[in-house]
């Protein structure tokens, strides 16, 4: 960034020490809007017969940009805004501070009772950067510390997330574990970005004393990256974290739907082919992958990421392939959304055989999954192999 970029970003920023901040906390609040700049905003749509949402105040310049030049057509999609927390709402509320409603928008109430265990004269640095003044700060201090003594016994755990999904699903379902033998909630900063566009709560239910947040806080982790413990990794716990992930209701009927379409479950072959961002020098070759399939006459399921791959399946097997779902984004990281991945993930658990990528997290977590409903197969191929910090970001 220049210095020409790095000053507008600046003065975009509705806090005053914006130039004091690097890394994860600039890029969450990067070009957040002033009033005013709302108010301009406001204009510049009106020209073009638009109105903005209620929102748009909560808008990077770039989406309002985007949505007026669109003639309101391109609108961020949800996982890239604030989320209102209904429990921060309810506590600001009782404590008669619903004052503090607008500017701790975004913010989760467990994410501010965790900084305040970290830290409290941060907490307060942070809440006064909000616009919370000083005649509110104790009281709200003391409310939100009241709801952590309500529903904590100790401090949670805290993680980072990164990375792409089944990466993200590693750290969270082994540090559930951990944070449950230590009696202690976790929370996890899981950041919506384009390696996992997408929050947990989009295509999984809920777990109990699992706490999910962005950067909107600025926590300080227990431990930040993609692994497992080093207690749990390669050992059976492993596998027991993963009966944790439950799809939500709309993911578990599309894949059932998939099933039924390849025959039912145990009735069909399935095959995870990961090619886009995947550049792994011991890449599964397409022959490869053929030769798996050639080895029986089942109907076939491809999970894949690119509409290249799909199109070779089609044209070699087709009407063998079943549940073709056609990948049309070409131009985004990730070709399919959160949604489609999590239900590859499920459909290939019921397949008779499958296949995966090597060094690819997806095709493991499939694999644990198999493990864990009793769908696992001997004639199955594929390696489980943690990849090393330098090979994560493409897995």
């Amino acid at each position: 960034m220049n210095p020409d970029e790095w000053e507008q970003v600046c003065n975009s920023l509705e806090f005053n020490d914006a130039r004091m901040w690097r890394g994860p906390l600039l890029q969450q609040h990067a070009c957040r809007l002033k009033p005013s700049r709302v108010s301009k905003a406001d204009l510049a749509a009106a020209a073009r017969n638009l109105v903005l949402p209620v929102d748009a105040c909560y808008w990077t310049t770039e989406q309002l940009t985007t949505y007026t030049e669109s003639e309101g057509n391109n609108v961020p999609v949800a996982y890239e805004l604030p989320v209102r927390d209904d429990a921060l709402v309810e506590v600001l509320r009782t404590a008669g501070l619903s004052h503090l409603e607008e500017p701790l928008h975004g913010a989760a109430i467990c994410a501010c009772a965790t900084l305040i265990s970290q830290s409290p004269p941060k907490f307060q640095q942070w809440a006064e950067q909000r616009g919370v003044g000083y005649e509110s700060l104790a009281a709200l201090q003391d409310a939100v510390s009241g709801w952590a003594a309500v529903h904590w016994q100790r401090p949670p755990l805290v993680v980072c997330a990164d990375a792409g999904l089944c990466n993200k699903l590693r750290v969270v379902l082994s540090h559930a574990l951990v944070a449950r033998e230590s009696g202690r909630p976790l929370l996890v900063v899981w950041e919506p970005a384009e390696w996992c566009p997408g929050r947990f709560s989009d295509v999984f239910e809920a777990i109990d004393d699992v706490f999910f947040v962005d950067l909107t806080v600025p926590l300080h982790p227990h431990y930040e990256g993609c692994d497992v413990p080093a207690a749990i990794k390669h050992t059976a716990r492993e596998l027991e974290g993963y009966r944790l992930l439950v799809p939500i209701d709309a993911i578990r009927q599309a894949v059932a739907a998939n099933v039924a379409e390849c025959g039912g479950p145990g009735r069909f072959v399935a095959v995870h082919i990961r090619r886009t961002d995947h550049k792994c020098k011991e890449q599964t070759s397409d022959q490869e992958f053929f030769s798996f399939v050639d080895k029986c006459d089942l109907p076939l399921y491809c999970a894949a990421d690119c509409k290249k791959t799909q199109e070779l399946v089609l044209q070699r097997y087709g009407m063998r392939l079943r549940a073709l779902h056609a990948i049309n984004n070409e131009t985004a990281l990730r070709h399919t959304s959160l949604q489609d991945a999590v239900v590859d993930l499920f459909t290939c658990v019921y397949a008779r055989r499958f296949k995966g990528s090597f060094y690819s997290s997806f095709s493991d977590t499939i694999c644990f999954l198999r493990q864990h409903y009793e769908t696992s197969n001997e004639a199955d191929e594929h390696q489980i192999k943690t990849p090393t910090y330098l090979d994560l970001l493409s897995s």
